[in-house]
């Protein structure tokens, strides 16, 4: 993580300025429509550092089981016929250097940045399968490029959209269960993951 912020001031050097646009400052949150229903909440800022170069913070928390059809917060898409629900609060803390061609917070995006995502209690009930319960406590720090469209509504207001990839490690322990009576057996978690990613935002620049 810290070799992509090493990028990412290398990016924001003067020898990357241009002519920078008023508006420098955004904020951006994912749809309300995701916090009412209780699925997701993210919230992103934005910090313009030339006329097409920003810099891009990002805070997300979104339930197990959040789906794409919720779209709001950044989401890790996970594939598998597992059968069990999961349940819990995935949290994302992530930094990018965000590239406008046209100009900031207008038209194409393309994203280079780090993130970190925590598991603290996601489990996977299976009343008829086994294990009967799985906890996860994984802690994962992965590289992360997106690319996206953003769409300037008169002077300030935006909405951005944005896909990729997220790349790094997971490490963390596993606990499972087979019965309300037996004991817990608990694994090391400690793999290369890749995800996908996405985020929708509302924003308004200053």
């Amino acid at each position: 993580m810290l070799r992509c912020l090493a990028v990412l001031a290398l990016l924001a050097s003067p020898a990357f300025a241009d002519e920078v646009d008023p508006h420098r400052v955004a904020v951006a949150v994912n749809s309300p429509i995701s916090w009412a229903a209780g699925g997701a909440f993210a919230i992103s800022g934005y910090v313009g550092l030339t006329e097409h170069q920003a810099i891009r913070a990002n805070l997300a928390a979104y339930q197990a089981n959040y789906t794409p059809a919720a779209a709001g917060a950044t989401f890790a898409l996970t594939g598998g016929d597992n059968e069990c629900p999961p349940t819990g609060t995935t949290f994302d803390v992530g930094a990018g250097w965000v590239y406008f061609p046209r100009k900031l917070y207008s038209g194409l995006s393309l994203e280079l940045g780090a993130l970190r995502r925590s598991t603290p209690n996601t489990d996977l009930w299976c009343e008829e399968l086994t294990p009967f319960e799985t906890t996860t406590h994984t802690v994962t720090y992965a590289a992360r490029a997106m690319i996206g469209w953003s769409w300037m509504l008169g002077d300030h207001a935006f909405i951005a959209l944005a896909v990729g990839v997220s790349s790094g490690r997971e490490r963390g322990r596993e606990d499972d269960r087979q019965t309300d009576e037996s004991p817990i057996e608990t694994y090391l978690v400690d793999h290369w993951t890749t995800s996908g990613e996405t985020y929708l935002r509302f924003g308004a620049a200053i």
